[in-house]
């Protein structure tokens, strides 16, 4: 994705500030304005193998995409083929309705 398309997915998705797009390795290779995607992108790469496992330990199928929330930021992560896009946002109770807005948005 680029600049310009991620940059649009932050103004139409309420509860997002920032997104990226990386590899399955984690290398940035599109950003939103000012932000600094190296880790978050290095943390969606390596967190991959691992919650596939759990995926397939719950016998719920493959983890496409998934959120995580800290005491000051949301994390969602959304994983198409070989490339994932990473989203940051605010801190709140809307995750799984933004990370729903974040993966349909990415359909059209």
């Amino acid at each position: 994705m680029t600049e310009d398309e991620l940059n649009g997915l932050v103004s139409v998705v309420d509860g997002i500030f920032a997104s990226a797009w990386c590899d399955s390795s984690g290398i940035v290779e599109g950003r939103s304005s000012g932000f600094d995607a190296d880790v978050p992108c290095a943390v969606a790469a390596v967190s991959s193998s691992q919650l596939q496992e759990l995926g397939k330990s719950l016998k719920a199928g493959p983890l496409l995409d998934w959120a995580i929330t800290t005491s000051t930021t949301n994390v969602y992560v959304v994983h198409r083929g070989a490339a994932a896009l990473v989203a940051v946002g605010p801190s709140d109770d809307k995750a799984p309705t933004t990370a729903e807005k974040i993966a349909l948005a990415l359909k059209v």
